[in-house]
């Protein structure tokens, strides 16, 4: 199932769009990939960015307190703590200048780049994960290894189970590892059916690095079924993969 679309820092580019005007006839068959929107951190903390597989639940577990932060709920259930009322991105991600904490324990490098997690704690993540920067940091680079860990798993069971490798350029996934500079049509030839086990057409055409075009490439269309939840668990680690302030409000850390 694809979920309806979000406000703002959720993703125009989510898991429905494009996908949902296809054609579900030819079970994505021969189809390019939906690419996921970037960047979309708050749509995951309200579990309303990524595809759903059937007969699975994505409600937030009921100690999960990310997607209050800003509301006056935080003071009504514990650890009961004024989270502001600007709302969960704002309070986590945009506070005030004079509001936000640098999170650089006493004698460390003060510029970001000097130092590896490159990331500030808002004064809100204080209020729960304190008294210390140095605690919030152990915790978001424990929990930065551990989603690191997860993603590493994920894609390694994509490419075991259904022959999807990932490259970080578009279309993102491909038949073959992915070689720079490409050579030939058959060089980084992308994913166009969907389907498990599903075959691709030969590549067409003669390659020209300057015409985007040159080359065609068509899945061997076939209808069972499979397309949408592999082209779904595909989606998936391409928006995690693209989202590298994910922890901002997960792990309650903000980027610059």
């Amino acid at each position: 199932m694809w979920p309806g679309h979000r406000r703002h820092h959720q993703g125009p580019e989510r898991s429905c769009t494009a996908l949902c005007r296809h054609d579900l006839g030819t079970g994505l068959g021969n189809a390019s990939f939906v690419n996921s929107h970037y960047l979309s951190a708050g749509g995951q903390v309200f579990t309303v960015s990524g595809y759903e597989f059937g007969g699975r639940s994505y409600t937030n577990i009921a100690e999960y307190r990310h997607d209050k932060i800003g509301t006056p709920a935080t003071r009504q259930l514990p650890p009961y703590v004024d989270t502001a009322r600007t709302g969960p991105v704002s309070a986590a991600i945009c506070p005030s200048e004079q509001e936000r904490q640098p999170s650089v324990p006493a004698g460390e490098p003060k510029h970001d780049n000097d130092r590896p997690d490159n990331r500030h704690a808002s004064e809100v993540c204080f209020n729960c994960h304190g008294p210390s920067s140095t605690l919030i940091l152990d915790l978001v680079e424990e929990q930065r290894r551990q989603f690191g860990a997860s993603l590493e798993a994920l894609q390694d069971q994509i490419e075991l189970k259904l022959g999807y490798r990932f490259a970080p350029y578009s279309p993102y996934w491909y038949r073959t590892p992915y070689v720079d500079p490409k050579a030939s049509c058959t060089d980084n030839q992308p994913v166009r059916n969907w389907q498990t086990n599903g075959a691709e057409n030969a590549p067409t055409g003669t390659y020209d690095p300057y015409n985007s075009s040159s080359c065609t490439y068509k899945g061997a269309v076939m209808v069972s079924g499979t397309g949408q939840n592999n082209m779904g668990a595909a989606f998936n680690f391409n928006l995690l993969e693209h989202d590298p302030g994910l922890l901002s409000i997960t792990g309650c850390t903000s980027s610059d």
